[in-house]
């Protein structure tokens, strides 16, 4: 999807296209669209708008756009609490605060509101540990950012950086988007169970795709193009230079018609194939459980370094790709992410362990409880001369004893086992006492 004004594009999952609708609005800095509510499992939709202010100093620089974004930022408000805004503010605020501090406000405003609320929602950073003071590497401050800071004080909007959200990326520049901004990507990893499981069956629907490009057919691919067709599309196009309001419709026609021409043209040329795709598990996923979401985008930014140094060469990309290379950044948090998935695995093995030490001590219990009992029975039988019984207590009490010595064992390699990774993960000294078979294992910090 477009804005009307141009230069503002929304691109998502073809799966989602039932639950994301654009609003049309008269503000032409921001394109505002809805995620529903079932999506991400919340109370009311979610109002995303995607904005672009025009850079101070050049022709489009407008003194109204921060104005305007606040009256539709109101009226959203009033539909919706969850409401955000990205794109390119071009404004420069530094470190300064982007809410109202209590050493800013009069002390007749103070003691005239019953909460603080009623001016600020600072508390919430506190109640998600996100800092209230940014860490911008961007020291200047333009008339814009002061804009944008008033902005974000009189709405109660805060200003979040890139290293706050997890999921929010900076793309790969390509000129197919912009010839000067980079996509941006923000991606949510709260979903509904329940979405997509009603989502699920679009995940094996088959898709025809075009055959890649081949510079040698090129020739073909300008005689398969229905020059009839064509004729039309530029008979329609006169028709429209002659009128003097053309409507959304018949330009959004037009675009159709000659997008159709090009898209029969390639087929013909290059064929199709059809294929399965899962739309909801499209991402490869790594197959080393301590591969996390912080591996992956160091990855991410090595290889684009060395995409883009090897592409331009310039020494501004050396410098890049020599930095990431030699502070290890990936290899560091690979290091880390082993670790922590080690210190995990070995938390989930001492629990286990200690849950098998105190079942094989209960059975230990009870299996001289046992023993007890046959012992007693057993002299019993051996005061009134009962040979009989006397065998058959005897056997028994060798096949108890038996299992006792084989618990005694198991005990004693788990209380080992507990010992060790006790050592491992906390630095504890675990004493394992081993007495004789008679008596009962103990386990001491």
């Amino acid at each position: 999807m477009i804005a009307t004004s141009g230069g503002i594009a929304l691109g998502y999952r073809k799966y989602l296209e039932k639950y994301i609708k654009p609003i049309e609005t008269e503000c032409k800095f921001v394109y505002w669209f809805t995620i529903d509510k079932k999506v991400l499992n919340l109370s009311e939709n979610v109002f995303i708008g995607i904005v672009y202010i025009p850079p101070v100093n050049t022709n489009y620089t407008s003194e109204e756009a921060f104005n305007e974004i606040e009256i539709e930022l109101q009226r959203f408000s009033e539909k919706s609490d969850y409401i955000i805004l990205v794109g390119d503010f071009n404004s420069r605020t530094a470190n300064l605060p982007d809410f109202y501090d209590e050493d800013d406000i009069d002390d007749f405003v103070i003691d005239n509101l019953t909460d603080q609320s009623d001016y600020t929602d600072v508390y919430m950073l506190d109640d998600l540990n996100i800092p209230r003071t940014r860490n911008n590497p961007d020291k200047v401050v333009n008339c814009y950012g002061r804009k944008f800071l008033e902005f974000c004080k009189n709405n109660k909007v805060f200003i979040l950086t890139v290293e706050c959200v997890s999921n929010f990326e900076i793309l790969e520049f390509s000129k197919l988007f912009s010839d000067v901004h980079s996509p941006l990507k923000l991606s949510f990893n709260r979903v509904n169970p329940t979405f997509e499981l009603l989502t699920t069956e679009l995940s094996y629907q088959e898709e025809n795709k075009i055959g890649k490009w081949k510079f040698e057919q090129v020739n073909d691919f300008k005689n398969n193009i229905d020059e009839d067709k064509i004729r039309n599309v530029i008979d329609e196009l006169s028709v429209y230079s002659n009128k003097e309001n053309v409507t959304k419709y018949e330009i959004n026609t037009a675009v159709t018609n000659i997008t159709d021409i090009l898209i029969d043209s390639a087929k013909a040329t290059f064929g199709t194939q059809t294929f399965n795709r899962n739309m909801l598990n499209c991402n490869k996923k790594h197959n080393k459980q301590w591969y996390n979401f912080d591996c992956k985008k160091a990855k991410k930014e090595l290889r684009k370094a060395q995409r883009m140094y090897k592409h331009y060469g310039s020494n501004l990309f050396k410098e890049r790709l020599r930095h990431l290379l030699t502070t290890t950044t990936y290899s560091l948090l690979i290091m880390k992410a082993k670790v922590q998935m080690r210190n995990l695995n070995k938390r989930t093995k001492l629990v286990e362990s200690e849950r098998r030490f105190k079942r094989a001590c209960e059975q230990i219990v009870q299996l001289n409880y046992s023993l007890d009992a046959l012992q007693k029975r057993y002299n019993r039988a051996k005061t009134d001369n009962n040979k009989s019984f006397r065998y058959s207590l005897r056997l028994r009490i060798a096949v108890v004893d038996g299992m006792r010595n084989m618990y005694y064992d198991y005990a004693h390699q788990k209380a080992e086992s507990v010992a060790e990774l006790r050592q491992e993960l906390f630095g504890e000294v675990v004493d394992i006492i081993s007495e004789d078979s008679s008596a009962d294992i103990e386990m001491y910090d």
